[in-house]
């Protein structure tokens, strides 16, 4: 149901040396896509890797086969 239904984004870093680190988690209503559309987000980061916000471009595409 995309009226309900929400796209959870989780973002980390890239260490050369090390484990990567979280940077946050957002979450996208699926409601908010047109379908078949592009449609541009930003975004606010939550969780314990410092916040901030990220710019994503998104399309809804309905699944149609059996």
């Amino acid at each position: 149901d995309t009226e309900q239904d929400r796209l959870k984004i989780r973002l980390y870093d890239e260490d050369m040396v090390g484990s990567d680190d979280a940077l946050g988690v957002a979450f996208l209503p699926l409601a908010a896509l047109g379908e078949n559309e592009e449609n541009s987000f930003d975004l606010q980061l939550s969780g314990d890797g410092g916040g901030g916000v990220i710019s994503i471009t998104a399309e809804y595409q309905p699944f149609t086969g059996t």
